[in-house]
């Protein structure tokens, strides 16, 4: 069923934080002008970009009229995100990043899921994709329940997949009311970390259907966070993760969901920093693992015990694990 729109607004408005991505903004931009869904309206929240970016955002401006290119100082991107949040003039809106591109269907199959089922949030699948081989691996999300709707927080499995914000689609209204925005942190940080958790900690209507929409590139990373600046956003997210609960009065019913959603973000941010900064990420990783074995948080169903080994390794034999080449050995855990 394709649902139409019989005013002026935009159904869905997409947001596309922009940072020095002249060598891909035009398949990004591209694939959201070719969309089924033809009333949409597209922000180009350019921030700061030093290279071609910002003209050529002024160029698909002026090309069409469902585009507005917005510059601001470089704040980030979780600055960038807020930005377009305010901007967005649908009910609906979402977020794609500007080195991928979306399927021409993504926006109207998200928008009629959210529609009929009046939902707050409505996800889809992605791929992983690779440029230089041209390779799109679907990330399997078999574990989450599909097609029907339901409240993430009655679901904790939902919480265990990447957060994935450029998947899914907003009802705006919904993120205002709960006033879940993007923590400011510096450049790229993590920011899509704490945005989804108070996403599907507030979601009282979400869906994950099955199709497929997003190619989420995965050969435009840098393979080290080198900054001391950056080092430590992950934590900051988590602290926001803690504070939104806590000032929400849900901190007690998704204790369990996190320690495993931040074990896996912080040994992914621990392979990724440079060495100087391993070791005492991992001594603060550790004092964090132990603080929620003694709050007795993964003593529970949503932990199989390879997933509570693998924190008590962390937590209790960290310098084994950092130091000595037994690490070899626990590959098969980690």
């Amino acid at each position: 069923m394709r649902l139409k729109n019989n005013g002026e607004s935009p159904l869905v408005s997409v947001i596309v934080p922009v940072y020095n991505s002249e060598k891909y903004i035009a398949q990004c931009v591209d694939s959201l002008l070719h969309q089924t869904l033809k009333n949409i309206e597209i922000l180009l929240i350019d921030d700061g970009s030093t290279d071609n970016s910002p003209a050529l955002c002024d160029e698909y401006a002026r090309h069409d009229k469902r585009v507005k290119a917005i510059h601001q100082k470089n704040g980030g991107y979780g600055k960038a995100c807020n930005s377009g949040i305010k901007l967005a003039g649908s009910g609906y809106f979402g977020i794609l990043e500007s080195d991928d591109y979306a399927e021409p269907d993504m926006f109207e199959k998200l928008y009629n899921l959210a529609k009929t089922n009046d939902l707050d949030v409505a996800r889809g699948h992605f791929y992983y994709y690779n440029s230089q081989n041209d390779t799109h691996e679907r990330v399997d999300l078999s574990h989450i329940p599909q097609n029907s709707v339901y409240a993430p927080r009655d679901h904790f499995s939902v919480f265990n997949q990447a957060p994935s914000v450029w998947a899914m689609i907003y009802r705006k209204s919904f993120i205002t009311k709960n006033k879940i925005k993007f923590l400011e942190t510096p450049g790229a940080s993590y920011q899509d970390t704490s945005f989804a958790f108070k996403v599907y900690a507030c979601a009282d209507r979400f869906m994950l259907t099955d199709g497929t929409f997003v190619h989420y590139r995965i050969d435009n990373e840098n393979s080290s966070v080198a900054s001391k600046e950056k080092v430590y956003c992950v934590c900051d997210e988590y602290g926001e993760i803690e504070r939104f609960l806590h000032e929400n009065g849900i901190y007690e019913k998704l204790l369990p969901v996190i320690p495993k959603t931040q074990f896996v973000t912080y040994m992914w941010n621990y392979r990724r920093i440079s060495g100087e900064y391993r070791w005492p990420f991992l001594k603060m990783f550790a004092m964090k693992m132990r603080a929620h074995i003694h709050d007795k948080a993964i003593e529970n169903d949503f932990y199989t015990n390879k997933e509570r080994l693998k924190i008590y390794i962390i937590a209790f034999f960290y310098p084994v694990f950092h130091f000595i080449p037994v690490y070899n050995v626990l590959t098969n855990i980690f």
